[in-house]
């Protein structure tokens, strides 16, 4: 009859199809599962981490011991980074990242932009933070800095991979970021940790719908 044409027409509009095609793709990346991602802070060191990441100030290079061509080449410069090899320490890499003079958010999510990815280049599971002394009177806070640690760990650790068909071509994701050392502020930062891994995984979750197909 005239009402089931009519019903029939408002489902198979172009307005109507796009609908549908986009509830499908909401229901299958929903259901695509990602590699499981944690971030954290804890109170002592972490031994035997795989890669130590330690933010440095600029001009503070004194923090490490380093050699001397690693030492004219590193100046704490933001976004700068240098990766040391040392079987003998407490972790087999160790991996310099400048966040230079000024101590802020967005020097903090470029440092970690940084050694996430250069983690990922490099194929490591799991990376250890270490970040530089913040001092009592600095208006930027731990738990500031660890909320921008994880908000930037949890979106550069991401690729759009949904249509690589070949495992070898695969991206290389961490399994953990780990801040360490965070002594008696660890369970304030882990709550700011984990309340930026959710809102980061919002936004990634943005970026998987605006890398799909049109069709």
């Amino acid at each position: 009859n005239s009402r089931d044409r009519a019903h029939s027409s408002r489902l198979s509009s172009p307005r109507n199809a796009m609908f549908a095609r986009l509830c499908r793709s909401f229901a299958s990346l929903a259901a695509a599962p990602r590699p499981r991602f944690n971030v954290q802070a804890v109170a002592d060191d972490v031994s035997n981490a795989s890669l130590r990441a330690v933010f440095v100030r600029k001009g503070d290079t004194t923090l490490v011991a380093l050699p001397t061509a690693a030492a004219a080449d590193f100046t704490g410069k933001a976004g700068e980074s240098c990766l040391l090899y040392s079987p003998n320490a407490a972790s087999e890499r160790l991996l310099l990242v400048g966040v230079g003079d000024k101590l802020n958010a967005q020097a903090i999510r470029k440092a970690t932009s940084v050694a996430v990815k250069k983690a990922r280049s490099i194929k490591v599971d799991d990376v250890v933070l270490q970040l530089p002394a913040l001092g009592a009177s600095s208006e930027f806070t731990t738990v500031d800095a660890a909320h921008a640690v994880a908000e930037s760990a949890v979106l550069s650790n991401w690729s759009f991979d949904r249509y690589i068909t070949d495992k070898e071509r695969l991206p290389h994701y961490l399994r953990s970021v780990t801040l360490a050392k965070c002594a008696a502020d660890a369970p304030a930062m882990q709550s700011a940790m984990e309340e930026a891994a959710t809102i980061a995984s919002g936004k990634l979750f943005a970026r998987d719908l605006a890398n799909e197909r049109g069709d």
